[in-house]
């Protein structure tokens, strides 16, 4: 019992620090992407993604305008968040906006590959250390016997960063002391 605790914890404890080392990879790339976008000139080019962006929009909702007004509001509201200027009286597309949008989007594509790229390295299988209940019983079968499935998924749990690592740790835990009760209690009775 001791032994499998131990192994456990430092199994977790390798896959938490593993994701700490990705997110501080993600950082590194965000600054040097940041240093080449001043020193290169790419605020060109943002903006110019921006123009495109812009163009294709105002179609869309002209478009739309003519045959469907109620879905003008759905479309302005998928990109308002992210890319439209809030604060303009008329549609402007920000280049500072798309080139943040790429830039998280960029983010999370390197570190899902680079934590894929650790677990295969590590060999880490998160799933092995999951108790199967009712709710889990349909993934277990899906990944059974599929070790190449499980590592993958473990590397992308790795690559999203210590937040999802912590929290799939945690239901891990809370379903093993879910299984230790329930075993308990059948023993008992």
């Amino acid at each position: 019992m001791t032994d499998a605790l131990t192994q456990a914890t430092v199994f977790f404890t390798l896959v938490l620090a593993l994701s700490l080392l990705t997110e501080r990879l993600i950082e590194m790339v965000k600054v040097l992407f940041d240093y080449l976008d001043l020193k290169l000139g790419w605020d060109k080019h943002w903006s110019h993604r921006a123009e495109k962006l812009h163009t294709k929009l105002k179609n869309i909702l002209g478009y739309m305008m003519k045959t469907k007004p109620a879905l003008q509001e759905k479309v302005l509201a998928r990109y308002k968040d992210k890319v439209v200027d809030e604060n303009s009286a008329v549609l402007v597309i920000s280049g500072d906006k798309i080139r943040v949008v790429f830039t998280q989007l960029a983010a999370k594509f390197i570190g899902i590959a680079f934590g894929i790229y650790l677990a295969y390295q590590f060999r880490i299988d998160l799933f092995n250390y999951v108790q199967v209940g009712k709710s889990l019983h349909v993934v277990e079968e899906i990944l059974s016997d599929k070790t190449h499935l499980r590592i993958i998924l473990s590397g992308v749990i790795i690559g999203l960063g210590s937040g999802p690592v912590h929290k799939v740790i945690t239901t891990i835990e809370r379903s093993r002391e879910k299984a230790r009760k329930k075993a308990a209690a059948q023993g008992g009775a």
